[in-house]
């Protein structure tokens, strides 16, 4: 039960790590993290890569997304574009992160059903309602995210316009 314990917590904080990461990370680091970790490989290198330099993105990500058919990559790909991270995240690396946080979070709700001994009934509830969490949390940060930029370019358009109708009158 113990042992149970501990690698489901190890499961929920990779994916919260995962999670993190890839949203945080710039595209240009995670792109050379990903070259040096195929250096690695094709030189056999004796340093093994880290954990920190797998990204949610590339083939790993595209047999993750394959697992949720009813997310249209394209239209993930454009809220990621109104959101401002079609640089640092892909289509098929959001839907991959997704499946994980669903995963992650319900893993952890089963740790804390085996933790705090609930029932059958109220296990499963915990699990359905954290997994649920896990299902809606990213795409509503994508969409609070898409908002925020999309209020920001509203704000300084006026601005922006009145410099623009300057130096076109300036010559």
């Amino acid at each position: 039960m113990g042992v149970l314990l501990v690698l489901v917590a190890l499961a929920t904080a990779a994916s919260a790590f995962l999670l993190l990461e890839e949203v945080s990370r710039d595209g240009a680091l995670r792109r050379a993290a990903v070259a040096r970790v195929r250096a690695y490989r094709r030189t056999g290198a004796a340093k093994p890569p880290q954990l920190r330099h797998l990204a949610l993105s590339g083939a790993w990500a595209e047999r993750v997304a394959r697992c949720a058919p009813w997310r249209s990559r394209e239209a993930t790909a454009a809220e990621l574009t109104a959101a401002g991270l079609a640089g640092r995240l892909t289509a098929p690396g959001f839907i991959a992160l997704e499946l994980v946080s669903i995963a992650g979070l319900a893993l952890g709700g089963l740790a804390i059903s085996a933790a705090a001994g609930l029932t059958p009934g109220r296990s499963f509830l915990v699990v359905a309602c954290l997994a649920a969490f896990g299902a809606i949390a990213p795409r509503s940060l994508l969409r609070s995210r898409s908002r925020r930029r999309v209020d920001e370019i509203r704000s300084q358009l006026p601005d922006t316009l009145d410099l623009l109708a300057i130096a076109v009158t300036a010559g």
